[in-house]
């Protein structure tokens, strides 16, 4: 964990609250269980994808990866991704469960 800033580590722990998922909107705020993270956060992501943290899962949607998932848990905070994967097989696109369509976000 000494390679990630605490902006990246707060980043990861947000996304692990939620389904373990984010979207940009077109504003460059990332959105996951209802909570927006607002701008400034797009070198934080990247850097989180260049370190494996976190993965890109379709246009403008990010997800954990198992590593950043294992770094959630090790603080010792559950992630509800963990939860989905278990009872779906794999964690469930946040765009679906508010309603919205991958076309909101282009």
């Amino acid at each position: 964990m000494s390679d990630l800033t605490e902006a990246q580590v707060n980043f990861i722990d947000w996304l692990g609250e939620g389904s373990g998922e984010c979207v940009m909107d077109r504003y460059g705020r990332f959105v996951s269980h209802g909570e927006v993270k607002g701008n400034g956060y797009a070198m934080t992501i990247l850097r989180l994808i260049a370190l494996g943290y976190v993965e890109g899962c379709g246009p403008c949607r990010f997800k954990l990866t198992g590593k950043g998932n294992r770094s959630v848990t090790t603080r010792g905070n559950p992630t509800h991704s963990d939860q989905y994967a278990e009872y779906w097989g794999s964690p469930s696109p946040l765009h679906a469960i508010h309603g919205l369509r991958e076309e909101d976000f282009e």
